[in-house]
């Protein structure tokens, strides 16, 4: 729509998946793939994110969370190796998406962007990634 700033999607059926995740058909996820099945502590969804120039980043990641009794469920994130930060989720139901939105500092050239298993269960679609102007 007009107005909003460019931005670069990353599927999350694109990423590297360790150690349970994978991606499944969905009709309602942006590319027809969702990644869900995050489920084990050693579990992973690796994003290489591309930014033209060092700076605050705006990231949007579309999840949903279907946990049982309308839990919150979290991810824990990393940038490029560094801490965790966790994340949370509100429950909306599955493939009912929800957006998560992240202000993180991003280098010029490839940011890794690492999500593991937190507090009960969400799944992936996308991250939507733009410059913070």
């Amino acid at each position: 729509p007009s107005g909003e700033p460019n931005r670069d999607r990353y599927e999350a059926e694109a990423a590297v998946l360790k150690n349970g995740p994978y991606s499944r058909s969905e009709v309602s996820a942006s590319n027809g793939l969702k990644v869900g099945h995050i489920d084990n502590s050693d579990s992973s969804v690796e994003f290489s994110v591309q930014c033209s120039k060092a700076g605050w980043y705006i990231v949007i990641v579309r999840t949903g969370n279907g946990s049982s009794g309308n839990a919150l469920a979290s991810h824990k994130l990393s940038v490029n190796n560094g801490g965790t930060s966790e994340v949370f989720t509100v429950y909306s139901g599955w493939n009912n998406w929800g957006s998560l939105t992240l202000r993180l500092k991003l280098n010029a050239g490839t940011n890794t962007l690492k999500v593991t298993k937190g507090q009960n269960f969400a799944e992936i679609d996308c991250l939507d990634v733009f410059i913070d102007q």
